[in-house]
């Protein structure tokens, strides 16, 4: 090993130098080491993800070409973001077992497979090889290179193995000096020996002569070696099954155990990340030591798929993966966390989150309240006093007292460290029905509660006031609560939002209801609400986001998604939960879209989607009971969501993923049907009639492979480069012959797009008709073909000369008789044709008129409305309905209120100033359009058109005979389209109609 050592001494500052650059590289992804396990987005695969077994038993390996590769009791599984791909020995016959226990990258880029039943196999160019080996009968445990690409193997009882690429191979064991035969750890040292980690201690291996020298780790306690790890700085770290965590620091060992907070004495993986931090599991759960600090475990009842922990790997953009007996777990960061009380199968639903005066956050589900505080769940159901287990409202009044809201109707106060039910005391203080408790909103002089039956004020001196129907709140289902600047508290309810403000003091009650303008009265439920300014609040709706003041409503943005809340960072964004995700938008293109004039055309809010790619525990979030979001005492915000609590940092940016994707071309089917992937530099070739290629594709960033965008390109047929999106497939069909060249690059989260991407060449061989063979001898056979048609033609055309020079004479006299008869016909043709033009006019005529008032009809009404639309003319619209027609019909007959009909249009159209249309728009209802009219002038005309109605002497046509019409009139200016156009008018119309008919409404 003496020339290994100076090869060694030679290269150590390059690589000290390349060691340094890969840490700069390397920290802009690593995760934060002061930020706690727990808060890292968290995802993990089992079986049920395509796992071939649960149990990973080997090291997890990320390849130089971007996959990842795990070991199980059931095969070999390669990971790609999306999917598992698992090889074993049905479908790679080079692989003599499935159980695996160890991988190993090779230099040369090849995977390196140990096995349990003893032996080696390596993956090469996608295809598994068997190694060979001496017959030890030992499965594998660890694997090392040494540069020469010599490989060494540590076994289960058979000792160390040594494959030299030359030579024959060696077996160091018990009666060459081995302490023990089982090795489970190997690690090049920078001083160029093995160490060598067995059951029964650590070793150094020098190879001399062809011989192994073996020493023991000077000052190394006797233990039980799992795992070995070299950190940033070259201390040594050595993982035991007995022993905890020992590190080696010039020369002197320091153990640490339970006392230094080690979870647990088995330690079977060590690894450091970019940042420095070390990374340790053991049979308790995960860990990290952060210099000498260790963080909590977290284990299965966190959400680690097991506490066993049997491997870890940091891929190269700074994900942490951990391989447990249950599957596979995966740690990254993002700009959201989730806490998720309760974990497991009976996990409830988050309905209300709330922060109390210690800063502990608390948790109402649908299965039980949690207190979290410093990492930890505490679960609060009856046996604490709670009614039911499936909490509404969680809030903390100005006393520093708990009140919880449960689904059964119960209002509890916390008490030391029992929750009492208070909700009969407070109902009949107050007066209130019984009800289920929604919303609870500390306001200055207590607490409100809002219930289906309108809000109780539980205020600060005792005194308890119930606001409902009675007390002019008519919209009672009330789902959330908001007290503005000026101490007017808004209700939302099922159907809209109402108001409450302060009386003076010394009133009965602390409030009054607002009567507000009908546009506070809409369809949808409020249920978030949040001050823009001093008299501008949001609306989080069951119709997206709406912005309301004193006067009006209106939409702020043309989505219409349902907005569980809405929230202020105080740092420049605003945050709305929904069922896709988290928005977050800017402050300065909300009040852009706020300060825009009534009658703006809605455009889409320019909004950011966080959903589960940047750490949200599910899309779907949650409302209908407030408070659904807080703030915590560091300032971060928190919102309910199906699954657990989403928690974001507003002020937090993440380092931008500088790594370009890795791209593979995966799988290819013709026609159908899946087909080898050629060897490297041959192409695909479609046979003569197959005529559709499929291509599987896919970008290698597992930091977040549903941000992975490509482009794909067809050289010879595409002109440019296509943008797939998220696609990870292409299909190409019906290509002529030739040679193809596909590409496709891909970018990942950051936008960071590969440079070369991946590349497959295609040949498309020709049906033996489109070879140039068939094609010269089809030209020439039409060639000979025409020859021969034309001196055919020309004999024919010969003797055809003659016959027609005989026709010519007979033929001109024919056509001269044919002549006369022509033109006597077109002249009563252009008779015909006359009497059909004077018919299709008086059709058309028709056509646009009612038959009964002589009026336009619904057809010519829609035409005109249309027409001038599309111009861009202004112009109003009445439109009028004949009061108590039915009775007049009913009373008089249909023939007295046809005639009523007739002078009804005749009034109208007397009325009617040049240009406007009078319409008949359907039964007893009439309309009409005045073009380039202001709605004061129009108004005007309808009022004169009603007046002479009223005053038309209707006993002429029967004794005791009265007609009167309603109207409602809007001007196109006010709306935009035509269907808003029309449904105002006929608003108005019903607003004349409320207000006691006989009547104009502008």
């Amino acid at each position: 090993m003496a020339w290994m050592r100076l090869l060694i001494d030679r290269l150590r500052p390059h690589l000290l130098l390349s060691v340094a650059l890969w840490m700069v590289a390397t920290a802009a992804c690593a995760l934060d080491p002061q930020r706690p396990i727990a808060e890292f987005v968290h995802d993990n695969w089992s079986v049920d993800s395509g796992l071939p077994q649960s149990t990973i038993a080997s090291d997890i390996v990320q390849t130089a070409d971007g996959y990842l590769w795990l070991g199980t009791h059931e095969g070999l599984a390669r990971f790609n973001g999306h999917e598992f791909r698992v090889y074993d020995s049905d479908n790679a016959p080079g692989l003599a077992s499935n159980a695996i226990m160890e991988l190993a990258a090779a230099r040369n880029g090849d995977l390196l497979i140990g096995l349990r039943d003893g032996g080696l196999a390596r993956l090469h160019e996608g295809v598994i090889h068997t190694v060979p080996t001496p017959d030890v009968h030992a499965g594998v445990l660890a694997i090392a290179e040494d540069a020469d690409g010599t490989l060494w193997l540590g076994t289960r009882g058979g000792g160390l193995l040594r494959l030299p690429l030359a030579g024959a191979a060696a077996v160091i064991g018990s009666a060459d000096g081995m302490p023990d035969d089982v090795v489970a750890a190997l690690l090049r040292s920078p001083d160029g020996y093995l160490w060598v980690g067995t059951r029964r201690g650590l070793l150094r291996l020098d190879w001399v002569d062809g011989r192994a020298q073996l020493a023991p780790e000077p000052g190394m306690p006797v233990v039980s070696v799992s795992d070995l790890a070299l950190d940033r700085a070259g201390r040594l770290w050595v993982a035991t099954l007995d022993a905890g965590l020992l590190r080696r620091e010039n020369d002197a060992w320091r153990g640490f155990d339970q006392a230094d907070g080690l979870a647990n004495l088995t330690v079977s993986r060590v690894r450091e990340d970019p940042a420095g931090a070390l990374w340790i599991g053991t049979v308790a759960g995960l860990q990290r030591l952060v210099g000498d600090r260790f963080d909590p475990p977290l284990g299965a009842d966190e959400g680690l798929t097991s506490d066993v922990v049997r491997s870890m790997q940091v891929d190269v953009e700074g994900s942490v993966w951990v391989g447990t007996d249950s599957g596979l777990d995966r740690f990254r960061d993002g700009l959201i966390h989730a806490i998720r009380p309760g974990r497991g199968p009976g996990e409830g639903a988050i309905r209300s989150v709330a922060v109390d005066h210690e800063g502990s956050l608390w948790i109402g589900t649908t299965n039980g309240l949690f207190r979290h505080r410093d990492g930890v769940n505490r679960r609060y159901d009856r046996s604490d006093g709670l009614s039911s287990e499936s909490v509404l409202s969680v809030l903390e009044d100005a006393h520093e007292v708990l009140w919880v809201a449960t689904q059964d109707g119960g209002i509890h106060t916390l008490i030391g460290a029992t929750f009492v039910d208070i909700s009969q005391e407070l109902e009949a203080a107050a007066g209130m029905p019984h009800g289920i408790q929604r919303a609870l909103l500390k306001v200055r002089g207590g607490l409100l509660l809002g219930s289906q039956f309108g809000v109780l004020y539980v205020r600060d001196d005792g005194r308890r006031e119930f606001y409902g129907k009675a007390q002019g709140l008519l919209r009672e289902q009330v789902l959330s609560l908001f007290e503005d600047a000026a101490g007017r508290v808004w209700v939302g309810s099922r159907f809209g939002v109402m108001r409450m403000r302060r009386t003076p003091t010394g009133s009965p009650s602390s409030f009054e209801v607002e009567t507000l303008p009908e546009a506070f009265d809409f369809p949808a439920p409020v249920l978030g609400m949040q001050a823009l300014s001093a008299e501008h609040v949001l609306l989080a709706t069951g119709r997206g986001l709406m912005l309301a003041d004193g006067a009006q409503v209106r939409h702020l943005g043309a989505t219409q998604r349902t907005l569980f809340n809405v929230a202020s960072d105080g740092a420049g964004h605003w945050w709305m939960c929904s069922n896709r995700g988290l928005y977050r938008v800017d402050d300065s293109s909300l009040r852009r879209l706020a300060d825009a004039p009534v009658g703006t055309a809605p455009v889409e809010l320019p909004a950011l989607l966080l959903d589960h790619g940047d750490g949200m525990p599910t899309r779907q979030c949650n409302g209908g009971s407030e408070p659904s979001n807080t703030q915590l005492a560091d300032g971060r915000l928190a919102f309910a969501t199906a699954r657990g609590v989403a928690v974001v940092d507003a002020g937090r940016r993440l380092a931008a993923n500088t790594r370009p994707p890795p791209v593979h071309i995966e799988t290819a089917e013709i026609d159908f049907q899946p087909v080898a992937m050629p060897a490297v530099g041959q192409p695909l070739v479609l046979a003569p009639g197959q005529r559709r290629l499929d291509l599987s594709y896919v970008g290698l960033s597992l930091v977040d492979p549903g941000a992975v965008r490509y482009r794909y390109q067809l050289e010879g047929e595409d002109p440019d480069w296509i943008d797939a999106g998220e696609r990870r497939s292409a299909v190409l069909a019906n290509l002529a012959p030739g040679d193809y060249r596909f590409q496709v690059i891909a970018s990942n989260n950051s936008g960071v797009w590969s440079a070369d991407g991946a590349s497959l060449d295609i040949r498309v061989q020709p049906h033996w008709t489109q070879t140039w063979w068939f094609r010269t001898l089809l030209i020439a056979a039409a060639l000979l073909g025409a020859l021969l048609a034309l001196r055919l033609r020309l004999r024919a055309l010969a003797r055809h000369a003659q016959e027609l020079a005989a026709l010519v004479k007979q033929k001109t006299a024919d056509l001269a008789t044919e002549r006369d008869r022509l033109v006597q016909a077109g002249e009563e043709k252009g008779r015909l044709l006359n009497q059909l033009e004077a018919q299709s006019a008086q059709f058309e005529q028709l056509s646009r008129l009612d038959g009964l008032t002589q009026l336009a009809n619904r057809r010519e009404f829609d035409r005109v409305l249309a027409a001038a639309a599309n111009a861009g003319r202004p112009l109003c619209l009445a439109l009028g309905d004949v009061d108590h027609f039915k009775e007049i019909n009913d009373r008089h007959s249909h023939v007295v209120g046809d005639e009523v009909l007739r002078t009804l249009a005749s009034i109208l159209r007397a009325h009617c100033a040049p240009g406007q249309l009078p319409v008949r728009f359907g039964g007893e209802e009439l309309a009409l359009i005045m073009p380039e009219s202001s709605l004061s002038g129009a108004c005007a005309q309808v009022e004169a058109i009603r007046q002479a109605i009223e005053r038309h002497p209707w006993d002429s046509l029967r004794a005791g005979l009265k007609v009167t019409i309603s109207f409602g009139v809007a001007d196109s200016r006010e709306v935009h389209g035509v269907a808003g156009l029309l449904a105002l008018a006929d608003l108005r119309l019903y607003q004349s109609k409320a207000a006691g008919r006989n009547q104009v409404s502008p």
